[in-house]
């Protein structure tokens, strides 16, 4: 893992250590998942999420629905509820109780034991390679850098960042996967275009919503996309890409990863 991936795992720790989601367009609000969460039916069986990062887990992933979650370092501190900036890495999961598939009540505590992120971790996918550099520079008008974030083995949410060098000028394109989500990720796609300026668009993926969002900072387009097998596409452009570019793009990268 370089050290850009490294800083980049510990802002999303944090910010989720503190209570906030890191931010991101078209993603849906705290209201919005413990609504969701409490039509459910509870006690409900617990996922498996050992081996997956501690950031991806928590408050919108697949322990999102719980409420008494606790995170045990190595020092023994908890990274989940310490205040923001005690712990500057993310962290993997290597043990849960109660064990997966027990059954828990929605505010019982629920314990992930956790390691380090080790930055020598082989990579298990390269998501820069469902649209290569010069791909998405053609839809940025000029040349980019390509980053990519969460590719290393145990990822559920994996991700390329591209820049123009420019502010804020770039894309983000991420898929997560199925371990990824506190309840599905048809109802990931719901909660995020929801009351949203959102707009149909048809060719692309099983479903998919563009959502302009230009009273953020910065001003953002995002094309959310429901893959097959439970996953979920989504491209973030910022600064007056279309949604007919961001499908295009989306076309690209789905025809790599697979719908």
């Amino acid at each position: 893992m370089s050290a850009k991936n490294v800083a980049a795992c510990a802002a999303t720790v944090l910010a989720l250590a503190g209570g906030f989601a890191a931010p991101s367009s078209a993603q849906p609000g705290p209201n919005a998942l413990d609504a969701l969460c409490g039509t459910l039916g509870w006690p409900r069986a617990l996922p498996d999420v050992t081996g997956q990062f501690l950031s991806q887990t928590i408050r919108l992933g697949a322990l999102g629905c719980w409420t008494n979650v606790r995170g045990v370092a190595p020092d023994g501190g908890d990274p989940v509820s310490s205040p923001t900036g005690t712990y500057r890495t993310d962290f993997r999961i290597s043990a849960m109780s109660p064990s997966p598939g027990m059954t828990a009540r929605r505010d019982e505590m629920v314990t992930l034991q956790l390691t380090p992120l080790d930055p020598t971790t082989p990579t298990g996918v390269q998501p820069c390679d469902w649209v290569s550099a010069d791909e998405a520079g053609a839809l940025l008008g000029g040349p980019v850098h390509a980053e990519p974030l969460g590719d290393e083995a145990g990822s559920v949410d994996i991700s390329c960042s591209y820049s123009r060098g420019l502010g804020d000028t770039g894309m983000q394109s991420e898929l997560r996967l199925p371990q990824s989500f506190p309840v599905s990720a048809a109802a990931q796609l719901e909660m995020a275009t929801r009351g949203k300026n959102g707009t149909a668009v048809d060719g692309v993926g099983v479903t998919a919503q563009c959502v302009s969002e230009q009273t953020t900072t910065p001003p953002s387009s995002t094309l959310v996309v429901l893959l097959g097998g439970n996953r979920l596409y989504r491209v973030t452009s910022w600064y007056g890409t279309s949604c007919d570019e961001l499908k295009h793009f989306a076309q690209i990268a789905i025809g790599r990863i697979g719908a």
